[in-house]
């Protein structure tokens, strides 16, 4: 939760931008999860899928998601060790591309 209070109007505008942009994410998150796990890189996709446990889309884990000043949202997921992958967001939501974070 973000209360504003008596910002100005600017920046006031600019919090809903961003809180109608992460609404707008969590309501297509599904899918734009299987498109994580789809457009991941292959090789690291590939070495998590091969591990035991539970299936590869099971160990997706929504870990944060950040919106920039420019109201790109970018979504990350953890899959239970160091590597976080981020899924990055186009202009008009569309999943653009996915890239692992440090």
């Amino acid at each position: 939760m973000l209360e504003t209070g008596a910002m100005e109007p600017v920046l006031d505008a600019h919090v809903g931008a961003c809180a109608a942009r992460i609404r707008d994410a969590l309501e297509h998150l599904p899918g734009l999860m299987r498109y994580a796990l789809e457009h991941a890189p292959a090789g690291w996709a590939g070495y998590y899928a091969a591990q035991p446990g539970p299936p590869w889309p099971d160990r997706l884990f929504p870990d944060g998601i950040r919106v920039s000043e420019q109201l790109l949202v970018s979504l990350d997921f953890d899959v239970g060790d160091l590597d976080q992958l981020t899924l990055r967001l186009d202009p008009d939501g569309a999943a653009e591309r996915v890239f692992l974070t440090p």
